[in-house]
């Protein structure tokens, strides 16, 4: 495992300090589960925004807004089917 040095504001080393006493945790434990969750969260972010902008992109192409809207309709039309419980395949399922 990797060493590194990090300097804390004295208030930050104090509420470290009294975290580690009050869990009965070092200090060293609750900073690596610390910068663990931080890269997590920010990887998370990273992805979600990743994830937006190809949306975005995929949205301003009119042909995919066409077959999401058709893609929508069939999903309705088979929820109204389910609610009738008289359930059948809509003729021209989403899939083909």
């Amino acid at each position: 495992m990797g060493g590194i040095s990090v300097r804390l504001p004295a208030d930050v080393e104090r509420a470290l300090d009294q975290e580690a006493e009050l869990s009965q945790r070092n200090r060293s434990e609750l900073v690596r589960e610390a910068v663990g969750e931080y890269l997590d969260r920010r990887r998370k972010q990273r992805q979600l925004e990743e994830m937006k902008a190809a949306a975005r992109t995929a949205y301003a192409e009119p042909s995919l807004c066409a077959e999401d809207q058709r893609l929508q309709a069939d999903f309705e039309e088979a929820d109204a089917l389910d609610e009738a419980d008289d359930v059948q395949a809509p003729e021209s399922p989403w899939w083909q």
